[in-house]
C-alpha cells in the first residue's frame, strides 16, 4: 500500500501527521480508528472485532498529484483459533525469524518521508499518539528472542532524538518516542534497561515470554529535529533451547 507521506512540516501544517492521505480502520463499535499513511507495503495489522457489526476500512486522499496504489488482504480469524493474536496486539509475527519495522519505515531517510505511527482518532496537532504492541509467537523449542537493529545510512531513528544523537536507554533518557522490550539482556545473565530510543540498538536478547515489543510515541514532533526520524527496523530470531 502506497499513499502520500506524512506532512514534512516545511510548507505549513504539523510535521509527521497524516494530513494528505490516510488509511484507517473502524470496528463495529466505532471509537478511535487506527490511522496510518505513507508506504506500508508488506505491513499488517491485527484488529479485534466484537459483535456482529460491520468493520470498515477508509482510504482518504486530498490531491490528484500523488501516485497511490493499494492491495489489501482481509482475513477473518475465529476467536477460538490458535492463530489469533493476543488481545490488544496490533502486529503478530509467527515466523522463526524476520523483520519488525515501524509504519512507513523507508530505507533511505528523506525529509518528505518521516516515519508514521498509528494515531488515535483523526490526526491533529493536539491528538495523542497511540501506543501499540507487537508480539512474536514463542515456538515450543524457543528459549529466547534475539534482536538487533538493521542499520542503514543514515541510521534509523526510534525516537524524537536528533539524527546525530547516540542511542539512549532507561526511563530518564527515553521520555518521548521509544521502544520497550521487556526482560532484555546483552549477555544472557544480567538484565539491562528495557527502554530504547535514539539512533542505535546493540544486539540484545529477551527470555521474557510472551515475546513482546511495545512502541510508545507522543504528540510532540519538532520539524527542526524530528523530520528525518525513520522509525525503526529490528531483525529478530528465536533461539532454540
Amino acid at each position: 500500500m502506497s499513499l502520500a507521506n506524512p506532512n514534512d512540516g516545511l510548507t505549513g501544517g504539523v510535521a509527521t501527521l497524516c494530513d494528505t492521505d490516510t488509511f484507517s480502520f473502524v470496528g463495529p463499535a466505532g471509537g478511535n480508528p487506527t490511522v496510518i499513511c505513507g508506504d506500508n507495503t508488506g505491513q499488517h495489522m491485527y484488529l479485534d472485532i466484537e459483535g456482529n457489526g460491520a468493520a470498515r476500512i477508509n482510504i482518504a486522499t486530498t490531491d490528484d498529484v500523488t501516485e497511490r496504489s493499494w492491495r489489501i488482504k482481509v482475513t477473518q480469524i475465529p476467536c477460538s483459533s490458535v492463530t489469533r493474536a493476543p488481545p490488544g496486539c496490533l502486529q503478530y509475527y509467527s515466523e522463526y525469524s524476520g523483520n519488525i519495522e515501524s509504519f512507513n519505515y523507508q530505507q533511505v531517510a528523506t525529509p518528505a518521508a518521516p516515519s508514521t505511527w498509528p494515531t488515535s482518532g483523526t490526526p491533529s496537532a493536539s491528538g495523542p499518539m497511540k501506543d501499540f504492541v507487537v508480539f512474536a509467537t514463542p515456538l515450543t523449542i524457543s528459549r529466547c528472542l534475539a534482536m538487533r537493529a538493521l542499520r542503514t545510512p543514515p541510521p534509523p531513528q526510534s525516537s524524537s532524538v536528533p539524527p546525530t544523537a547516540a542511542a539512549a536507554t532507561g526511563d530518564a533518557a527515553c521520555t518521548g518516542d521509544l521502544v520497550i522490550i521487556p526482560g532484555l539482556t546483552s549477555d544472557g545473565v544480567a538484565a539491562t534497561a528495557d527502554r530504547y530510543c535514539g539512533s542505535q540498538l546493540d544486539p540484545v536478547e529477551t527470555y521474557s515470554k510472551p515475546f513482546e515489543i511495545r512502541v510508545v510515541t507522543n504528540d510532540e514532533e519538532d520539524p527542526a529535529t524530528d523530520i528525518n526520524n525513520q522509525g525503526f527496523s529490528l531483525r529478530y530470531t528465536q533461539i532454540p533451547c
